[in-house]
């Protein structure tokens, strides 16, 4: 989606703009605009995998209810 904005946009640019100095500007803040979002876009991915790949600590009594069930089936 960010090449065809980044095509698009450019080739606005490109027929629209009143002179060279103009076009090429704004050729540069298009161009910075979509390294700014491929940054953002890098770091929300290494979030996302961190996030995604992160062992989950389930807060349980399991040992505890286990020894308790042993006690109690071995008082039978």
């Amino acid at each position: 989606a960010l090449a065809v904005v980044l095509v698009v946009g450019g080739r606005i640019l490109l027929r629209r703009a009143p002179s060279r100095w103009l076009r090429s500007a704004a050729l540069v803040l298009l161009l910075a605009a979509g390294m700014l979002a491929l940054l953002a876009y890098r770091a929300w991915e290494a979030d996302f995998v961190e996030r995604a790949t992160r062992r989950v600590l389930l807060h349980n009594r399991y040992p505890e209810l286990l020894a308790e069930q042993l006690a109690r089936w071995r008082a039978r």
